[in-house]
């Protein structure tokens, strides 16, 4: 039982804030060894793969998030605008933490990472509530490629 709404988004949210914090220091344990392009690769399909996993082991929490993130965050919202907030903050730390080790172009990891989230952010959307897509893995590693090689062929 949970004393107010807030406090069952909170509970909602928790195994899969405690999934995605996990993946997300493994990736930058894995950046922080970086030394060539090549190497960041697998640090980010690594973490993509182990949030997917958490998205298949918690999706009610995932379109809970995705549904209610763009609300005001306030009552039983705002555990939603710090799952969301940390997410972003962590996305833009794994990219300059690339960024350290002159391993990306000179875009803003504020841009790239926000440009990140929101294909992802899509990506999910379709895969959990249209069912669009028959193996997310491959979808992973498709998204993965596009932002590490480009979309020119």
């Amino acid at each position: 039982y949970a004393a107010d709404k807030r406090e069952l988004v909170e509970a909602l949210m928790q195994p899969l804030t405690e999934a995605f914090d996990a993946a997300f220091a493994r990736c930058d344990g894995r950046l922080q060894n970086a030394r060539t392009a090549n190497d960041l690769t697998p640090a980010y399909l690594g973490l993509a793969m182990e949030l997917l996993e958490a998205v298949r082991v918690h999706p009610d929490a995932v379109l809970l998030w995705l549904q209610e993130s763009r609300a005001p965050a306030v009552g039983a919202r705002a555990p939603i605008a710090d799952f969301n907030r940390e997410l972003t903050n962590k996305t833009i730390g794994l990219t300059e933490a690339a960024h350290k080790h002159g391993l990306l172009k000179k875009i803003p990891a504020n841009v790239s990472a926000l440009a990140v989230i929101g294909a992802v952010e899509r990506l999910l959307i379709a895969y959990l509530r249209d069912n669009l897509f028959d193996n997310p893995a491959s979808v992973v590693q498709s998204l993965v490629m596009l932002i590490m090689e480009g979309i020119t062929g």
